[in-house]
């Protein structure tokens, strides 16, 4: 089960439209950059320690440390990095939540999807999914990684509003 987020601007077209009496409004480009926007974020929360409210990420236990370190993960006692393969928080462009679908002028919807190839470990817990908060020891915090922060979705406001504005003042 992968997880994802959508951007959909068919809802905010639809409003727009009883104002613009059928002129074609395109934030395709926008809805991508708001994707980009939320990746970035996820993957920078993730090297931080921090989850998608801003909140510190439960510290993890020595022996899962110690596991780490016996294993020759670069960050042992980082919460959701080991390979940096879930999360991409080593640094890796190509790993992490990545835009599985861009938005077009004619479908104005961009899809954001956690990486499936190794989000599974061997013996089929899907690690997203635990980490998440389903499935987990309730002995331990959820770990919301994946998702809008406050952040994002304020610097994505603010960069629609200005498209808009473009738009509308010409």
């Amino acid at each position: 089960m992968a997880f994802k987020h959508s951007i959909d601007a068919k809802k905010l077209k639809k409003v727009l439209k009883k104002f613009t009496d059928n002129f074609e409004i395109d934030l395709s480009r926008e809805i991508n950059n708001s994707a980009g926007t939320i990746i970035k974020d996820m993957k920078e929360r993730s090297r931080r320690s921090v989850d998608i409210n801003d909140n510190s990420l439960e510290p993890l236990a020595e022996s899962t440390i110690k596991a780490k370190r016996k294993k020759n993960y670069k960050k042992p006692s980082h919460p959701l990095i080991a390979t940096g393969t879930l999360t991409g928080g080593l640094g890796e462009k190509t790993k992490g939540a990545y835009l599985k679908k861009r938005a077009t002028p004619t479908n104005q919807l961009a899809i954001i999807s956690a990486p499936t190839k190794k989000a599974i470990s061997s013996k089929g817990r899907f690690y997203g999914q635990y980490h998440q908060g389903s499935n987990r020891n309730k002995k331990l915090e959820e770990r919301k990684f994946f998702g809008v922060s406050r952040d994002a979705e304020a610097d994505i406001e603010k960069a629609m509003e200005k498209r808009i504005n473009r738009i509308i003042n010409g």
